[in-house]
């Protein structure tokens, strides 16, 4: 396991992220690897979706990305995600709901 990564998906696009760990150790930083935002990216766009706005935790292992869990936006931590763009994605996603569009 090279590294793990923490993506924050709202109304089925991946607005951010960040690595939370490396080599098995906490490392909080805010970047990943192309291929580990690709595959969260995918997971986005699939038809079923687990709510509208989730967690999507990446690792990567020998190079390759894989998906080790979903989680709620509601009780996940952010790591170094921008908070600015996940609070503003969250918010425009409230409007369209309240709109109820």
């Amino acid at each position: 396991l090279q590294g793990e990564f923490r993506f924050v998906v709202v109304d089925g696009r991946v607005v951010d992220g960040s690595e939370y760990r490396w080599d098995s150790i906490l490392d909080i930083r805010h970047d990943w690897p192309q291929e580990a935002w690709e595959l969260a990216e995918k997971v986005a766009k699939f038809h079923w979706q687990p709510d509208s706005a989730y967690t999507c935790d990446v690792a990567m292992v020998h190079g390759i990305p894989f998906v080790i869990e979903i989680n709620s936006f509601a009780c996940a931590g952010l790591y170094a995600c921008d908070k600015r763009v996940v609070v503003d994605a969250i918010n425009e996603l409230a409007r369209k709901e309240f709109e109820g569009a």
